[in-house]
């Protein structure tokens, strides 16, 4: 009895066996693989950096609340950002759960010191940011009350700095990202797409890009 398919029509061919990619086919996929991949890379890059700028923006707020807890255990004085040559984590430390200075600087990534988007190799690990010096000095006492500052959504407390031994732990109110400071020092470092995550005293955090505010009578500083 001839064989019949399931339809009842003569069956008229061989096992069906599936057909092969051909090189062509095979070509034209990687082709389309590597142009996605090609448009996809830039999108991946900016949203790895907004991710790491959002984390150094989360970092300085972190280190806003410090300062307001230290303050508020401590009769409203704000803490030193000199102390003994060291910056404010000194003393804001506990706060922050880095319990110590050497603590820090021996940190993972992970420490709220250290900006996600700092890559270069921080000398003895040193923080990734830097404190206006002009908010405390244990070189000249007594401490600054927080309450003294009219404006402290426009003061500013710390922001991205250098941590490769090009600069210091300090911002000043002059710095050689301004075209008018001659200062090779106090500087910042632009490390999120041109621009410098910066903390203020009231505890909010902006994005910031050169020329950043300077001059002794600026309420950004003082």
């Amino acid at each position: 009895m001839p064989r019949t398919t399931l339809t009842g029509a003569p069956y008229r061919g061989g096992p069906c066996l599936p057909r092969g990619f051909t090189l062509v086919e095979i070509l034209v996929v990687l082709a389309i693989i590597a142009v996605l991949a090609t448009l996809l890379m830039p999108l991946a890059q900016r949203m790895s950096a907004s991710a790491a700028a959002a984390k150094c923006s989360s970092n300085l707020r972190e280190i806003g609340k410090g300062y307001a807890l230290f303050s508020a255990d401590n009769n409203g004085d704000l803490p030193y950002t000199w102390n003994d040559g060291m910056s404010a984590v000194t003393e804001i430390g506990p706060y922050i759960s880095v319990p110590g200075w050497w603590s820090m600087i021996k940190g993972e990534p992970a420490v709220v010191t250290v900006c996600p988007s700092d890559n270069a190799k921080r000398r003895d690990g040193w923080p990734s940011y830097a404190f206006n010096i002009h908010l405390g000095d244990s070189r000249n006492p007594p401490r600054r009350k927080r309450v003294v500052f009219a404006n402290p959504s426009k003061l500013c407390v710390a922001g991205d700095g250098p941590s490769d031994g090009r600069g210091d732990l300090f911002l000043m109110d002059s710095q050689d990202r301004n075209a008018d400071s001659n200062s090779q020092s106090f500087q910042w470092e632009t490390r999120h797409s041109g621009g410098a995550n910066v903390l203020f005293l009231d505890g909010h955090v902006e994005l910031m890009k050169a020329p950043f505010p300077y001059g002794s009578t600026n309420s950004f500083w003082h």
